[in-house]
């Protein structure tokens, strides 16, 4: 990153392939190159360290966004005081955590997450949506100069706006209006429409969930922390769906499919999923046929809690 932002900073957008030997004519499109301009702007003044501890704050402002008191939103509308109950359980925060865990570094994916739960906290919230929604597209518009993962953005609400559409049996204007300012905003960047074209070419090439250890599908390599994650939540999530609205639900598949696909997607759908996890571990808990999941689940967050534990002082020891 630190090269690539003094190449853009003292030569221009590189649009062939600077590092590669064999194929130095192949189209280069970096969609992280404000990313790396920072990179190479701050790390002589903040060092490694300083980036660390930055990119740190934005793992930690994504937990307090997801985590945040949610008064005035749908949710409490919907569910009531057992929404803010339910943050008494913690099980399902320890198992987000362990998730993000094993994809955080200083990398632009992080700073991703930031922006996935400050764009889904604006748009299932009633009263933010009402004050906020055309500040989704200026996100956006930052976040596609950031990383690719913005495409998650559109694909949202795409889905959520057509399910809300089908059920009100009209189209409403605003939703129009964020859902295309989002679209065009995209297209200011460097490459243009060729940033598009890039992520098209990585969505489908089906070689990277094979060869790209990161890209694989969740279940070659078994790792404990999402494998629970992925049971518990899909079992408490079906059995609680009546209390969640469609668009949720599709979502909620939806993420689920691409994280059981490709590893790299984890993380936004434990992002996505935690506020349903954490409601319905509460309204299981507390049904007096389902006590003994209670007992369950605080051996598996005892467990955790000290895997989490001995993997930070692993990674003091190195």
């Amino acid at each position: 990153h630190v090269r690539v932002g003094d190449l853009i900073l003292n030569v221009g957008i590189p649009k062939t392939d600077p590092f590669s030997y064999t194929m130095p004519s192949f189209p280069f499109v970096d969609h992280e190159w404000l990313i790396s301009v920072l990179f190479y702007l701050m790390h002589p003044a903040i060092g490694k360290l300083g980036l660390s501890f930055m990119f740190s704050s934005f793992a930690l402002l994504t937990l307090i966004v997801i985590t945040r008191d949610n008064k005035g939103s749908l949710e409490d509308e919907m569910y009531g005081n057992i929404e803010l109950k339910s943050r008494r359980i913690s099980v399902f925060f320890i198992l987000t955590v362990s998730v993000l865990m094993s994809f955080f570094g200083v990398r632009p994916q992080v700073l991703s997450w930031l922006f996935f739960s400050l764009f889904l906290t604006i748009l299932f919230r009633d009263l933010l949506w009402r004050r906020l929604r055309y500040f989704i597209p200026i996100l956006i518009m930052v976040w596609c100069n950031v990383h690719g993962s913005f495409a998650i953005a559109i694909a949202t609400m795409a889905i959520v706006f057509s399910v809300r559409t089908y059920g009100r049996k009209e189209l409403a204007k605003d939703e129009v209006a964020v859902l295309v300012l989002s679209i065009i905003v995209t297209l200011l960047n460097p490459y243009g429409i060729g940033l598009w074209r890039e992520i098209w070419i990585v969505i489908s090439d089906t070689k990277l969930r094979w060869t790209i250890q990161e890209w694989m599908p969740l279940f070659i390599t078994f790792d404990l922390a999402p494998f629970i994650l992925v049971v518990l939540s899909s079992a408490f999530v079906f059995r609680q769906r009546k209390h969640f609205p469609l668009e949720k639900l599709l979502l909620y598949v939806f993420f689920l499919a691409q994280a059981i696909l490709s590893r790299r997607h984890l993380p936004f759908w434990a992002i996505f999923a935690y506020p349903m996890d954490n409601f319905t571990v509460y309204r299981s808990i507390f049904c007096p046929w389902n006590s003994f999941i209670y007992i369950a689940i605080m051996s598996i967050k005892y467990f955790l809690s000290q895997s989490i534990i001995m993997k930070i002082i692993d990674l003091d020891s190195a």
